[in-house]
């Protein structure tokens, strides 16, 4: 009989909750507004209990100053037909940038952030619902400041449960 163990696992996040392609991604505090969603998705045996870790590589401009930014996750509901429900989010990081150096960073996700459930489950104001998905989205956002940052390599390390033949 087989064993039941954690590895390490990772996966590359860049697709855009709509599709497209984002190897990188450069967001300019000239827009306010703009922040940018990568879509999750957790392959089978995942271990959504146990902490993750984002890792990221940031590269802001040169002139950026006091360039703040926050990362976080969301969980959507899209009921069949309809527009999708914002369930929850949560702020995984943030932090300052001021002059041009690359640099790798990586926040710890706490426990239970990344868990999917499967339907029936509970939605603010709905109940409890047997349609649609659930989807998990981490965004990236510039809150303050002056200047660009190009974001890229978005990696979710995480553990996943494997079977291991027994020997003998």
């Amino acid at each position: 009989m087989g064993q039941i163990s954690n590895i390490a696992d990772y996966i590359v996040l860049n697709k855009s909750p709509n599709g497209e392609s984002l190897q990188e991604f450069t967001l300019n505090r000239s827009d306010p507004d703009q922040e940018v969603g990568l879509s999750l998705r957790l392959p089978a045996g995942a271990v959504v209990g146990e902490p993750s870790i984002l890792a990221f590589v940031a590269d802001p401009a040169s002139y950026a100053k006091d360039l703040k930014y926050e990362v976080s996750i969301h969980q959507h509901w899209y009921p069949a037909g309809n527009e999708p429900s914002k369930l929850w989010s949560s702020t995984i990081g943030w932090g300052t940038f001021t002059g041009g150096v690359a640099r790798g960073l990586w926040f710890v996700i706490g426990g239970k952030v990344l868990n999917l459930q499967t339907p029936p489950f509970t939605v603010p104001g709905h109940g409890t619902v047997n349609d649609g998905t659930l989807s998990i989205t981490t965004w990236f956002k510039l809150k303050d400041g002056h200047g660009l940052v190009i974001f890229k390599d978005v990696v979710l390390w995480f553990q996943r449960k494997v079977s291991a033949a027994s020997s003998g």
